[in-house]
Order: C-alpha cells, then sequence, then structure tokens
C-alpha cells in the first residue's frame, strides 16, 4: 500500500511525466484523468498517496479531497497540485496533508512525497490492528458514530455483524498463542472475502471481529453472515485447523435506546449458547425471548436460502435440510418447533417424509410449502396431521409468517388444552394415590410403631433383667425406629415429587456419581459379603441431570439390589450411545416374579410378600423413575426370576458445541 501513489489530473502529459519520474523513483504508479474515475482508483487500490489536482472539469479535486475524506477507512495521504498560490488553504481545509504548486521541482515533489506517505503511516498505525491488518476498535467507533448519524439524517439503512470464534480459548491452550495469532490473521482473511467494498471491517478485540454494512437491512447482513460462516466452516486453518464462528445480526433502528452494536451482541451471545456456528438475529420488537426453531426440507438451495433469509429477518432459528434423510440427522440433534417441507424431492417425497418424521416425533408439528397444489395431495397431508398447506411461489412473507405463526397458536392451544385435562388426570390419580396410600401406611406404619412401643414397654415393666436381652431390645427398637424413620423420608419425597418439584439440570458425570453411591452403600455391601463391580469406560460424556438426585436415584436401585441379592455380585456397566448414555445395574439376587415387572415402578408395588420378610413401603422405585422422568431420562428393568435383575437408566447426553 505504501508504495503505490494514484495520480488524478485531468492534462494528459502532467500524468505521463509525474508516472514517469514516480516509477524511476522506485514506486507502483496509477492514474486517473478525472475525478469519477480517482475515487473509485482509490477505494481499489488503497494507495499509499495521492498526488490530485484541483483545477479539472466536472468534479473538481476539492470535491474529490472531501468525498475520499467523509470515509475514515481512506488513511492514505493527499498532496493537492496547484497551478497558482491562492487555494492551499481551501485545498487544506477540504482534507488535504499537503500542496505543491506546478511547476515543481523533483527533489521537492520527492520530499513532500516521502513526508506524506510517512503521515499515512502513522495514521494507519493509529487505525489498523497491527496483527489482523483490518482496522481496530477506535477506527470502527468513529465509522459507527458517523454512519448512524448520516442514515438517521437521510433515512438511510445500516446493519451490523458482529462474529466471534468458537472455542478459541482452546486454540491457544493447546498450540500456543503464536498459533493462534495465525488463526486471528487468517480470519481476518475470510472474512474481509464477505464483504463488499463499502462494508468495513474491524478486529473489536481477542478473537471478535465487527463489520458495519452501510445501506443495508438486515436481511443484507444475514447473506453476508451466512456467506461467511460457511467459508469458516470451510476453511483449513493453521495446523489443519477446522474452527467455526457465531454471529450476531442487527439493523439501525429508529428511537433506539438499546444501540444497534448492544442488540447485535445479544444476537451473537445468543448463538453462542445455542449450539454454535450459527447466525442470528436481534430479537424483533414484540417476539417472545425464545426464538422459534424451523426446519426448511427442500431440494432447491435458492428456496432454502429465500426461506432462511426472509424467516430469520422476522426472528425466527432456520435450519435447512435438502433431504429426508438431512432433515433426520437435523431433528436428532437439534430442538425444532415447525418443519416446513416441500412435495417435489428426488428419492422420497415430501408426503412419505412427512409420515417418516411424524412416526419419529408424532407431536411436531409441518406445513407443506410446494407448487404441487393438487388437491389429492392437500387432503391426505391435512388428513395425515399436516397443520398448513402454502403453494409456491412465495411472494408475500408477511403473509406467509402470518400462517406460521398461525399454525404455532393453534398448537399453543391444543397443547394448554391438553395440559388441561393432563392436570385433571393428575389430580383424579392423585386423589386415587392418596386412598392407596392411606390403606398401605396404616399397615406399615403401625408395624415399627408398634415394634417400638411394645419393647418399649418390656423395658419399662423389667421383663429384660439381663444386659444381653436389654441390648436385643434396644437393637429392635432402634431398627424399628430407623424402618420408620425410612417410611417417612420417602413420603416426603413422594410429596416433594407430586408437587411438581423441579430438578437443577447440570453436567453431570456418571464416574463422581457412581463413587459417591459406592462411599454410600460400602457398609451395606460389606455386611451381606457382597462385591459392588462399578466397571465405567474413563473417557465416558457427562449426562444432563440432577447431580444430587442422580446419586439418590442410582443409590436407592443399588439398596434395592443389595436388599434381594444374599450372595454374589452386584455389577454397575455404562454404554454411550449417539444421544444418551445407559446405565445398567445388575444383581444376582432372587430376581423379579414376571408379572410384577410391569408394574414394579409404581406407587406401593413391592416384591416384599412375594419374597418373604423384607420390609418397605413399595415406594422408592416409584420415586426413581419419577425422578429420572424430571431428569428427561428412562428407566425400565429386566429380569429372570431366581437369576437376579438388571435395572437400566438412559439420561440424555450433554450436547457438545
Amino acid at each position: 500500500m505504501q508504495n503505490r501513489i494514484l495520480i488524478i489530473d485531468d492534462d494528459q502529459d502532467v500524468r505521463e511525466l509525474l508516472r514517469k519520474f514516480l516509477q524511476e523513483a522506485g514506486y507502483s504508479v496509477s492514474t486517473a484523468e478525472n475525478g469519477e474515475t480517482g475515487i473509485e482508483h482509490a477505494v481499489a487500490e488503497h494507495p499509499g498517496l495521492i498526488l490530485l489536482d484541483i483545477n479539472m472539469p466536472g468534479m473538481n479535486g476539492l470535491e474529490v479531497c472531501r468525498k475520499l475524506r467523509s470515509d475514515p477507512k481512506n488513511v492514505f495521504s493527499i498532496i493537492m497540485i496547484t497551478a497558482s498560490e491562492g487555494n492551499e488553504v481551501e485545498g487544506l481545509e477540504s482534507g488535504a496533508d499537503d500542496y505543491i504548486v506546478k511547476p515543481f521541482q523533483k527533489e521537492v515533489l520527492l520530499a513532500r512525497i516521502r513526508r506524506g506517505i510517512e503521515t499515512a503511516e502513522r495514521r494507519l498505525d493509529a487505525h489498523v490492528d497491527p496483527l489482523t491488518n483490518v482496522f481496530n476498535r477506535r477506527t470502527f467507533n468513529t465509522f459507527l458514530a458517523q454512519e448512524e448519524e448520516r442514515a438517521s439524517r437521510y433515512g438511510r439503512q445500516l446493519a451490523l455483524i458482529l462474529a466471534d470464534i468458537d472455542h478459541f480459548k482452546a486454540v491457544n491452550d493447546t498450540y500456543g498463542h503464536d498459533v493462534g495469532d495465525k488463526v486471528l490473521i487468517e480470519m481476518a482473511r475470510v472474512l474481509r472475502k464477505s464483504c463488499r467494498r463499502s462494508d468495513l471491517l474491524a478486529r473489536l478485540g481477542g478473537e471478535e471481529f465487527a463489520i458495519l454494512l452501510p445501506e443495508a437491512n438486515a436481511e443484507a447482513a444475514i447473506i453476508c453472515a451466512e456467506k461467511a460462516r460457511q467459508q469458516i466452516e470451510q476453511h483449513i486453518f493453521p495446523q489443519d485447523m477446522h474452527l467455526t464462528a457465531s454471529f450476531g445480526v442487527a439493523e439501525l433502528r429508529k428511537n433506539d435506546q438499546e444501540g444497534m452494536v448492544k442488540r447485535a451482541d445479544v444476537a451473537m451471545y445468543a448463538a453462542k449458547e445455542s449450539g454454535r456456528n450459527k447466525v442470528m438475529v436481534e430479537k424483533p420488537e414484540g417476539l417472545e425471548d425464545h426464538p422459534v426453531s424451523l426446519l426448511v426440507i427442500d431440494d432447491d438451495e435458492s428456496i432454502r436460502e429465500l426461506i432462511r433469509v426472509k424467516m430469520m429477518y422476522r426472528g425466527y432459528e432456520v435450519h435447512l435440510a435438502e433431504s429426508g434423510d438431512a432433515a433426520f440427522r437435523i431433528l436428532q440433534k437439534y430442538d425444532v418447533n415447525l418443519v416446513l417441507i416441500d412435495q417435489e424431492m428426488p428419492g422420497r417425497d415430501g408426503m412419505a417424509t412427512y409420515l417418516a418424521i411424524k412416526d419419529e416425533w408424532p407431536q411436531l408439528p409441518a406445513i407443506m410449502v410446494t407448487a404441487h397444489g393438487s388437491k389429492h395431495l392437500i387432503k391426505s397431508f391435512l388428513v395425515s396431521g399436516g397443520r398448513d398447506f402454502i403453494e409456491k411461489p412465495i411472494v408475500d412473507f408477511e403473509s406467509f409468517d402470518f400462517r406460521v405463526k398461525r399454525v404455532l397458536a393453534e398448537l399453543r392451544k391444543e397443547q394448554e388444552a391438553e395440559e388441561k385435562i393432563r392436570a385433571a388426570k393428575v389430580r383424579d390419580e392423585s386423589r386415587k394415590v392418596k386412598d392407596v396410600f392411606l390403606a398401605s401406611m396404616s399397615h406399615e406404619l403401625r408395624t415399627p410403631l408398634a415394634h417400638i412401643i411394645g419393647f418399649t414397654q418390656r423395658l419399662q415393666k423389667g421383663d429384660c433383667s439381663d444386659s444381653e436381652k436389654q441390648r436385643v431390645f434396644l437393637d429392635k427398637i432402634e431398627a424399628a425406629a430407623q424402618s420408620l424413620n425410612r417410611i417417612v423420608e420417602e413420603i416426603l419425597d413422594v410429596t416433594l415429587i407430586e408437587s411438581n418439584i423441579q430438578c437443577d439440570i447440570e453436567q453431570v458425570s456418571i464416574q463422581d456419581a457412581w463413587r459417591a453411591v459406592a462411599a454410600k452403600v460400602a457398609v451395606n455391601i460389606q455386611a451381606k459379603a457382597l462385591m459392588l463391580d462399578i466397571s465405567l469406560p474413563p473417557h465416558l460424556s457427562k449426562v444432563k441431570a440432577d447431580p444430587q438426585k442422580i446419586v439418590e436415584v442410582f443409590e436407592k436401585i443399588t439398596r434395592n439390589s443389595i436388599k434381594f441379592t444374599d450372595h454374589g455380585v452386584i455389577s454397575v456397566r455404562a454404554q454411550e450411545m449417539p444421544d444418551e448414555m445407559i446405565v445398567s445395574v445388575r444383581d444376582t439376587g432372587c430376581g423379579i416374579p414376571h408379572e410384577k415387572i410391569s408394574r414394579l415402578f409404581e406407587p406401593f408395588e413391592k416384591l416384599d410378600h412375594e419374597t418373604g420378610n423384607k420390609s418397605g413401603t413399595g415406594l422408592g422405585l416409584y420415586i426413581c423413575r419419577r425422578l429420572i422422568e424430571l431428569m428427561g431420562g428412562r428407566i425400565w428393568v429386566s429380569s429372570e426370576e431366581g437369576h437376579g435383575a438388571t435395572f437400566f437408566i438412559a439420561l440424555k447426553l450433554e450436547r457438545k458445541s
């Protein structure tokens, strides 16, 4: 840049004379014969210095200078060339750094040029990030204030993109800061390719970049950001790294109290929190906090991208799939609220794809968006559970958005109605449970209380004169009290669960949970001479669970296994599946009668009457089931009577972003 000089002069002889002279002095020279062409060359070439004639037909040198200086991205020096003394003041006030009067001496001109280039270098150092060679935060703030004022004054559009490299700290921690710096340099190059000439790319600090887009709204910014996101995803960075970035988009609003930068920043962090490697748009005014997630299934890329941009602009989160198979992969990975599906697709058509999706996700609503609008297709789709049918081409996205919102509103009403019915059923079942509870607990509570009262009375009457008998009585009283305490604890647990207790879902290590369980049941294992074999793979992913409640579940199941196992081993294993972790607890006990398995996790169902003298409320496994359900998991059992039982607990894996 600094060795390039642009000559703007309408006199061809002057242009050629200066070109030859400067090239001999070692400079790279380009020329323009008028002001308009000169501005185009300056914007495209970014020279270090411009020699600009004041007197030119059309746009004169003063107008050219003011136009170039109106853009803070232009940090080059400008030397005015004038044929006479007297207008140098006007030239300097227009933004020129220096002036020289014709005819000029070569040595004087070279000295002025060297000084002008030094000025440009200092200006460049003040405006440009030295590592990535894009503009710095200071220039961004200057340009932002100028463009916001201009857009507000003349009613023009202005948009902003904020971009942040995903997991950049891991790059520095793994490869060192030298490699991290190379990644930042490469990232700036990739982002620059997505920008227009009029856009300003700046590094705000660390791994965060900004792109300011004059004369553009959020839709144009979405296209730019999505282009950049895809290019980054496909680019190979130093050390053969594949990286991603998260983007936030916002546009200038009238009477904006929050500010475009703040809104873009909120959108960018929403992209981070919802999985990274995506573009998120500021939340439109009046929209709910959590964006609605759409899945567009269409083999036509241009239609997919059109719907993506138009719906993202309206605050939706949009996923794209070119086929039914791609749609299944997205649905397994992301939470989607509504599917928009085309009928005409190669291979499995839209109707067949919808039916396959419905089999797997029966509650997921879908809208057919297709040019194939036969009455038979419309009827088949709607009868099969489709929510709406929209014909292509889509010419009015306001109406399209209205119909999407209408489907979602109808779905919410249906869900609210179902919830009311479900709540009524729960209340009815709760009343029945209370009746069963009173009948069952009257016996369970009476037994330990009778032991406590009876043995206490015998001690008071002096029925046991020797210390050994006293110790036996006291042991029986203590055992009865502990049994009573367990019953009360389980009653309290059920009460909390049935009052819709909330779980604090976190990332939980299965290994840590089982270490805690092993410590809690060690005495019981030793008392029965059993062996607890916990064999878990060393690098298991973490699961989504409440850390205290998952330990409680594992402990209850282990104690249940201890209770019904008189010899042998209790084995704990775990297997990682694509979306969940399955933990198994296997014992070598008496097993479970076949007729009991289907109701084993119901309240007050217990094996004690079939197995003899082991007491219990029949609430322990019911509590386990309810807690696992509250954590979004599943629990079931497999058993063969006389050959032990295996309990299985499936928990959702923490999704890696």
